[in-house]
């Protein structure tokens, strides 16, 4: 956990305002970052990273019905056009995520050693 901390503190100082970028009104959308571990390691943004957007896994199950897959464009930045409800986000982990009725969600990625993290609201 403590990797965590320390790849969202690595993010803080950074301008991740993707807004510009996003070209959906309703969905899911976010930006995905490489973290790291060690002293002196930049966070990089995540370019060519594939996501999966699935429906919320049955009880017991860590994968739901894959609806969807996108890579992230060359400044990390993935988006899902999707009508309100509940889903699931996936890279190297997965999340489950709610896309509010007439708006977007953010939720951004950053992967590091321990397999990384979801942020909701952005990191």
């Amino acid at each position: 956990m403590a990797f965590v901390v320390v790849g969202i503190a690595a993010c803080a100082g950074s301008d991740h305002d993707i807004g510009d970028q996003v070209t959906i009104d309703q969905g899911v959308f976010g930006l995905l970052l490489k973290g790291c571990d060690t002293a002196g390691c930049r966070v990089q943004v995540g370019s060519g990273v594939g996501i999966t957007l699935e429906l919320p896994p049955p009880a017991g199950s860590v994968h739901g019905e894959s609806l969807d897959s996108t890579t992230s464009n060359s400044h990390g930045v993935y988006q899902f056009d999707l009508p309100a409800g509940h889903y699931q986000l996936c890279t190297t982990s997965c999340t489950p995520i709610d896309v509010p009725d007439g708006g977007t969600a953010r939720y951004d990625w950053v992967s590091g050693s321990d397999g990384g993290a979801w942020c909701a609201g952005g990191c």
